[in-house]
């Protein structure tokens, strides 16, 4: 599959908007990379346990220290994502001790033998956005400046081909949440988008070489509540919690909808082609249901669940 880097020649857009929405980052999960307790969202990914766990093995003696932490309260309660520049011993042979940033993203973060950052994955996405919105803090130190990108991508074909990018540096200091809304800007009409990959960095200067530049210790942005919007009206916030296990993929007859508490007789099932076409509806009625999808075309699919007409998960299927 190809591979996305960070930075990208991209035009940044940056508009005011008020409004308050449900908090995205509210579940998240402990890890341990090179012996230093880490803390993500769930679905969430970052570049400081590539950072603790590359650093433990080339500087076993080395200083790490973790770049991700909650925000509390979030933009109106609960918990928001915070990625900080911070200073980090040498990645021995790599990179020189210094203020290291920091990357987050939802989705699957890859270095490959030069500890160049790749990007895999991300959230499955049925439309082509018009437009995101996302309320944010911002901490630049010694002139930096922190980036966002958010990139519509089409999988269908197996490669990540890049249907439109919002993009937007920040540079001033932003000490209470501010709604911003990021329009999305079109590269390729011949894709249709079926994820959405979001990059959140606490430095525009990120180019992972042997040396970092214009780097300031203390830099740091929070993100909370991202939702991106189609032309439709279709809205789908980036969830990192999920409603339900849907399973097996592939599937061949019998697709198993597992949801994870008792709020049932609430929920619907949508599957779509990957051009976004609704193919089947389900009503979820049980905490444990099965659907007959044994007259399914072979191929990929997508999925909605909703509650209330909203999309509250996304997903991907294969049918055999």
């Amino acid at each position: 599959m190809k591979k996305i880097i960070l930075l990208l020649a991209v035009a940044c857009f940056c508009l005011q908007s008020t409004g308050q929405i449900i908090s995205d980052f509210e579940s998240w999960h402990n890890l341990n990379a090179g012996g230093v307790s880490l803390s993500i969202p769930n679905g969430w990914n970052s570049t400081d346990s590539t950072i603790c766990y590359f650093g433990f093995l080339t500087n076993p003696g080395g200083a790490f220290v973790p770049q991700v932490s909650k925000e509390m309260p979030g933009n109106g309660g609960g918990t928001a994502i915070k990625a900080a520049t911070k200073i980090q011993d040498d990645i021995t042979g790599y990179i020189g001790s210094g203020p290291m940033p920091c990357v987050a993203s939802n989705s699957t973060i890859i270095v490959d033998a030069s500890l160049t950052f790749l990007f895999e994955g991300g959230t499955p996405f049925t439309y082509n956005p018009y437009s995101a919105g996302l309320w944010v803090k911002n901490n630049p130190v010694g002139g930096d400046t922190t980036q966002i990108t958010i990139l519509a991508l089409d999988d269908s074909d197996g490669g990540d081909s890049v249907v439109s990018v919002a993009d937007t540096l920040l540079g001033s200091a932003i000490s209470a949440y501010t709604h911003i809304t990021l329009p999305f800007k079109l590269q390729n009409a011949s894709f249709s988008t079926t994820k959405i990959r979001v990059i959140i960095s606490s430095s525009a200067n990120f180019g992972i070489d042997t040396v970092f530049t214009n780097l300031h210790d203390g830099t740091w942005i929070v993100a909370d509540d991202i939702m991106i919007s189609a032309p439709d009206g279709t809205s789908q916030y980036l969830l990192s919690e999920k409603v339900a296990a849907v399973y097996p993929s592939p599937v061949e007859n019998t697709l198993h909808v597992n949801l994870q508490n008792q709020d049932k007789n609430q929920y619907q099932l949508h599957l779509l082609d990957l051009n976004g076409r609704q193919i089947a509806a389900y009503e979820i009625h049980e905490t444990l249901n099965t659907f007959d999808v044994s007259s399914l075309a072979k191929g990929s699919y997508l999925f909605n669940i909703l509650k209330d007409h909203k999309i509250v998960q996304s997903g991907k299927i294969s049918k055999l």
